[in-house]
């Protein structure tokens, strides 16, 4: 989170609104990642039909869960 918001910060459009919050304040909290999976299901049909429709192939997702889950 501190170097994702570090590389951010340089960037105009997110400078003024990081410059005073904390990673704490920044990282992902399990009820927010609930709505926004519900939100994609209801919309989307889903998480996989939404990255789909930006571009994401199958071998994104395998490619993904291999990082995720390798040791």
């Amino acid at each position: 989170i501190e170097a994702i918001m570090a590389r951010l910060r340089t960037k105009a459009a997110y400078a003024s609104d990081l410059e005073h919050k904390t990673a704490t304040q920044q990282a992902p909290r399990a009820d927010t990642m609930r709505l926004l999976l519900g939100a994609l299901e209801t919309r989307y049909g889903g998480v996989h039909r939404w990255l789909s429709e930006q571009g994401w192939t199958s071998a994104d997702t395998d490619r993904l869960r291999r990082k995720l889950l390798s040791d």
